[in-house]
């Protein structure tokens, strides 16, 4: 049976770009200062994703968009990795604050927003939601056009996402609940429609198999890292993993994103 959860990748992404208001709403909805953030014909997608002919085996799930004078950039992450987590949110937005420059003006740019949806607690606290600024210790602002919001859906307790159709968006598989505004029924209609067609179905199962495969393979190595040493045992897994996927015909993008190995090394395996 497949699950109808927003918070799968895929589905994620094709959702987003189908219904580009939700998009915009997720915006005001989870970024401070974004009330007056308002959908219209400036849209675009940066990585748009052809929901009929999509191959998941070299597909990116970050969605990313540009709204005005604003670029934005979405992230799904559903697992834990072996990977340091807040390494990578700095380095992918590193990345997005220098595409908002144009190569023909050093210094004039786009407004910079980073969202992360996390399925797991990266905190230890129990704040669902916080953005980082670039501030001082006195509380100072260096610029007023980037930052980065971190979403812990895990922290979403039942009241919560009961009161909030945009929280229960990521928690429930009881799609038809979330019926209600306009926008919101778009959303619903697309992910009906994306679970009823059985080649989105089988990416999406084939996904989560990938995954499993991968953490099964991580804990794998924890074990045998135990006795010979856990740094040689992952790296170990992390190889063999990657040997399986590349035999399977995965892109080595897609391999590295998912083991943490260079390209330059899934290349010479």
């Amino acid at each position: 049976m497949v699950e109808f959860k927003f918070s799968m990748d895929l589905m994620f992404k094709l959702v987003l770009q189908a219904v580009p208001r939700a998009a915009v709403e997720l915006a005001k909805h989870y970024i401070p200062d974004m009330e007056d953030l308002v959908y219209d014909e400036s849209f675009v997608v940066e990585n748009p994703i052809n929901a009929e002919g999509v191959e998941l085996k070299t597909s990116i799930f970050d969605f990313k968009f540009s709204i005005n004078n604003s670029a934005f950039e979405y992230e799904m992450q559903n697992y834990k990795t072996n990977y340091d987590l807040k390494d990578r949110i700095i380095k992918y937005y590193g990345d997005l604050i220098v595409s908002s420059f144009p190569k023909d003006d050093r210094f004039s740019h786009k407004k910079c927003y980073a969202l992360w949806f996390l399925n797991y607690k990266l905190f230890e606290d129990d704040n669902a939601m916080r953005t980082f600024n670039l501030k001082d210790q006195y509380d100072n602002e260096l610029i007023d056009y980037a930052s980065i919001t971190i979403i812990e859906i895990a922290k979403f307790s039942e009241e919560e996402y009961n009161k909030d159709v945009w929280k229960k968006l990521f928690v429930t598989n009881d799609i038809e609940s979330l019926r209600g505004d306009e926008i919101m029924n778009e959303v619903v209609d697309k992910i009906l429609d994306y679970n009823s067609d059985k080649a989105i179905a089988e990416k999406l199962r084939a996904e989560k198999n990938w995954q499993r495969h991968y953490n099964t393979s991580m804990d794998v190595a924890r074990e045998e890292g135990i006795k010979e040493g856990i740094k040689e045992g992952e790296k170990n897994a992390k190889l063999e993993t990657a040997k399986k996927m590349k035999s399977d015909g995965l892109a080595n993008e897609m391999i590295s994103k998912y083991t943490g190995i260079s390209i330059s090394e899934i290349e010479k395996l």
